[in-house]
C-alpha cells in the first residue's frame, strides 16, 4: 500500500505519470491489479486513478506500439473491473486500435496485446474490424 501512496504523489497535475503514455499506463494498472479503480474511496483515492484514465483517454496519438498496447489494457480492464460506461467507449476505440500495431511486435508487444485481448473478451468488448 505504501508503494501505492509514493506511487500516486509522483502524479503530475494533469494526470500522468512523466507525461508519458506507457508510464501513466503502467501506474493505472499498477493501481488497477491492486484492486483500485476509479470508485475506489479510502486509501487510495480514486480520483488518482480517474485523472490517469482520463489523460490516457486524451492522448489521440500513440508514441510507439507499447505505448498503445499498456494504454489499451489499461483501459479495458478498467471497463472489465468496473462496468462504467463511461469507459465502454474509449475501452473499445483503444481496443480497436490495437489491430494497427499487430505486425511486427515484438514477444513482450505481442504479450500485451494478448492481456488486452483477454481483458476484453472478458469485458464482453471485441475488436472491430477496419476501425
Amino acid at each position: 500500500l505504501s508503494a501505492l501512496k509514493t506511487l500516486a504523489q509522483q502524479q503530475k497535475a494533469d494526470g500522468s505519470w512523466k507525461q508519458e503514455q506507457a508510464a501513466t499506463a503502467s501506474a493505472v494498472l499498477a493501481f488497477l491489479r491492486a484492486g483500485y479503480t476509479h470508485l475506489s474511496k479510502g486509501e487510495i483515492d480514486g480520483s488518482v486513478i480517474k485523472r490517469g484514465l482520463e489523460w490516457l483517454i486524451a492522448c489521440k496519438v500513440f508514441g510507439s506500439p507499447t505505448d498503445r498496447l499498456l494504454a489499451t489494457l489499461a483501459l479495458v480492464e478498467a471497463y472489465r473491473l468496473t462496468g462504467a460506461e463511461i469507459l465502454k467507449d474509449p475501452a473499445q476505440r483503444a481496443l480497436d486500435s490495437v489491430s494497427k500495431v499487430v505486425s511486427g511486435l515484438n514477444p513482450i508487444q505481442f504479450g500485451y496485446a494478448a492481456a488486452c485481448l483477454k481483458s476484453a473478451r472478458e469485458a464482453g468488448l471485441r475488436p472491430r474490424a477496419g476501425r
